[in-house]
């Protein structure tokens, strides 16, 4: 698929259309993470079935790719069953997260609870509401706080709920991610079109400044997309 090809039903033949664009992007590094975590995602699902999994997402630029990948095996292996997912939410929230997340929810079928922070306490209601739940999918990046202490399968410890933490975007660079996102057409929150490149929430989150220029004497942000410097991914958060 063409990056500029609209595809105005992404969810729909999800799996086939994922590894069509990754077997044909002229990015070879792009393929083999996409193909990667797809692979990661099935792996997921002959280790646990359906029932037993539920995806963390959050609406973050990250979780949009790793969600997107994880309906297309779950659809592609179980069309008949709902993905299971869990939203933990700051205190304060954007509205347009917010609203992006209940068309995210109705677009891919969810069947969804929500949580507030701490993650900690959050994961332990979910489980115990849901005691099915053994993994979780999470949208865990490289560069992200404490990546470099998981892997693709890591189960958590110490005092943490029990339950199995799976990242199949760990891999993945900041550019890569919207080459996915941009190339599939997914839906993602507006405020990435507004210059925010990293998103937590109103009190700790502005546009990012390396993406800020001038025009008829007002300052305006590009969209995140067009971050030349990915280490400056988090720079609009405090």
């Amino acid at each position: 698929m063409n990056p500029l090809d609209y595809d105005p039903s992404p969810s729909q033949d999800a799996y086939e259309k994922i590894r069509r664009f990754a077997n044909n992007t002229e990015d070879g590094n792009l393929g083999d993470v996409i193909n990667k975590s797809v692979d990661i995602v099935e792996e997921c699902f002959t280790k646990y079935k359906p029932e037993n999994v539920s995806v963390c997402f959050n609406g973050g630029k990250d979780c949009v790719a790793m969600l997107h990948i994880v309906h297309a095996v779950h659809q592609k292996l179980f069309p008949d069953k709902k993905l299971k997912s869990f939203y933990v939410s700051e205190k304060k929230t954007f509205s347009e997260v917010d609203e992006f997340i209940e068309k995210a929810i109705e677009m891919y079928g969810l069947v969804t609870k929500t949580y507030e922070e701490p993650m900690k306490t959050a994961l332990g209601r979910m489980l115990a509401d849901d005691p099915e739940v053994e993994a979780t999918m999470l949208g865990v990046r490289v560069g992200d706080p404490g990546s470099k202490y998981v892997s693709y399968f890591s189960p958590t410890d110490g005092d943490w709920p029990r339950v199995m933490r799976v990242h199949p975007v760990l891999d993945w660079a900041f550019p890569q991610v919207w080459a996915f996102i941009r190339g599939l057409s997914l839906p993602y929150p507006s405020l990435y079109d507004q210059g925010y490149t990293s998103l937590g929430n109103p009190d700790n989150t502005r546009p990012n400044p390396a993406l800020a220029y001038t025009e008829g004497g007002e300052q305006r942000h590009r969209p995140a997309y067009m971050l030349e410097d990915p280490s400056l991914e988090r720079q609009g958060r405090s």
